[in-house]
């Protein structure tokens, strides 16, 4: 019997991702997963969450972006634009308020808090777009991960794009899906679990 749920996800390795441990990823997804489960998101907006820190950041809160001059930062690898506009997203939907965006960037309850809100916004706004032609072949956990990279507004070209340029590398295609899949896998088992007691 695995000592957490999460024992099956591996840690992605990359620049600019520090040296996280299993207990720490593990961690990270626990508290992620409970933190959005009260925040009401579905299992798949959940597992697409888990996957998305997984290839962003390697579960590292602290990673920074590894291009030159890359802002990017946290756990899912927020621009500090889009930070600031994830922020304001949240605060419409949920107390208490985010007050100050700059110092939330750097704790990892808020980034966690935050992705939560921004997850569905992206995975609906994925479905919006999956029966465009530009993105054929591609399933709506991977359309939204597409737009999560290209951002929220990009449209099904630019989103389809990158997935043909990039989704059949398995160290991005590869490792999301796997990470989806192994994410969906345990909170399956946690509600059977759940259902048993």
């Amino acid at each position: 019997m695995p000592e957490s749920d999460w024992e099956t996800i591996q840690t992605k390795k990359g620049q600019g991702i520090g040296n996280v441990t299993e207990d720490q990823k593990n961690a990270t997804i626990e508290k992620a997963e409970r933190t959005w489960d009260k925040m009401g998101l579905t299992d798949e907006q959940k597992a697409f969450g888990i996957a998305t820190i997984g290839l962003e950041s390697g579960f590292d809160p602290n990673a920074k972006g590894s291009a030159k001059g890359s802002d990017e930062y946290g756990l899912g690898q927020f621009k500090r634009e889009t930070w600031g506009d994830a922020v304001k997203h949240y605060n419409k939907q949920y107390d208490p308020d985010i007050d100050n965006a700059d110092k939330a960037r750097n704790d990892p309850d808020a980034q966690t808090k935050v992705m939560g809100a921004w997850v569905p916004s992206i995975w609906d706004r994925a479905g919006e777009i999956a029966s465009d032609p530009n993105v054929k072949g591609y399933d709506q956990k991977q359309i939204a991960y597409g737009k999560w990279n290209q951002g929220q507004n990009a449209h099904a070209k630019g989103v389809g794009d990158y997935l043909k340029g990039n989704w059949h590398d398995p160290n991005v295609g590869g490792y999301f899906d796997t990470t989806y899949d192994r994410a969906m896998q345990a909170l399956k088992i946690r509600k059977q679990r759940g259902n048993n007691q």
